[in-house]
């Protein structure tokens, strides 16, 4: 369980910031390519995940990313485990290169 805040961050690219509890795993939204697993300087790790359709999806965590660059991954594939130290989580979308806001497709999605 946790709950989702939206913030936004400092460039202005809207990003859902969700905050859980430890032991829960964060997944993957939707099928894709991890096209990057980077450094991200504020949150410790950056999982860019390609939905192939103009969509990407990153996820942002300070915890070690369980998946790797070039992975193909299902809908619902683990990318982070919240420990003690990685509770926050920073959700974002773009759409053809552009940030667009995540509630927009979670509302269309349920």
């Amino acid at each position: 369980s946790g709950s989702a805040t939206m913030k936004v961050a400092e460039e202005g690219d809207p990003m859902l910031i969700f905050s859980a509890s430890e032991g829960t795993n964060v997944i993957s939204s939707g099928t894709g390519t991890v096209v990057s697993v980077d450094a991200d300087e504020i949150y410790g790790t950056k999982v860019v995940i390609d939905h192939g359709n103009g969509y990407q999806s990153i996820y942002r965590n300070q915890g070690s990313a369980l998946v790797k660059n070039g992975e193909e991954l299902g809908k619902g594939y683990i990318l982070f485990t919240i420990g003690e130290d990685n509770k926050t989580l920073g959700y974002q979308i773009t759409e053809h290169e552009k940030y667009i806001d995540p509630m927009s497709l979670i509302d269309i999605n349920g």
